[in-house]
């Protein structure tokens, strides 16, 4: 998946942040997360986040879960196991402020273009975000050249 980031629209004022400062940098990894590989479906009562990994992806699968917990504390992480992937998720009515993103399709076949203050939490934390797009759909191998 590729993203291209727009020049954010025109903005009247400051930025108004639903994410706290100390939550920038989970913020931007998990945004990552969610746009190679994440989902968000409606429930009867309140939103779900999805985050798709395959089971032996450890280390991915224990920074989203950890990403999740610090923006929602106090919601439950799950983690449901399907074929040869572990799906990372959490309840939360905050998911579609959080990422303004979520509509109807597949983002793949939108344009997908951050709010200005995303996209000034992105230009605050580009490794973390960069962690996040490359370990959704990222191509991650070593190369042992022998001489």
């Amino acid at each position: 998946m590729q993203v291209r980031i727009l020049p954010p629209l025109p903005s009247f004022g400051p930025y108004h942040y639903p994410v706290p400062r100390r939550c920038f940098n989970d913020y931007s990894y998990l945004l990552g997360l969610y746009l190679g590989d994440g989902y968000i479906n409606r429930s009867p009562r309140t939103y779900r986040l999805h985050v798709y990994r395959h089971r032996n992806d450890h280390v991915v699968i224990a920074k989203a879960a950890r990403a999740i917990r610090t923006l929602r504390p106090g919601h439950p992480v799950g983690f449901r196991r399907k074929g040869a992937m572990v799906i990372v998720n959490a309840y939360s009515n905050d998911w579609p402020r959080l990422f303004p993103q979520h509509g109807p399709g597949r983002k793949q076949e939108r344009v997908i273009v951050l709010d200005g203050w995303q996209r000034d939490i992105v230009e605050r934390c580009p490794a973390e975000f960069a962690r996040g797009c490359l370990d959704s759909d990222g191509c991650r191998h070593r190369l042992h050249v022998g001489l």
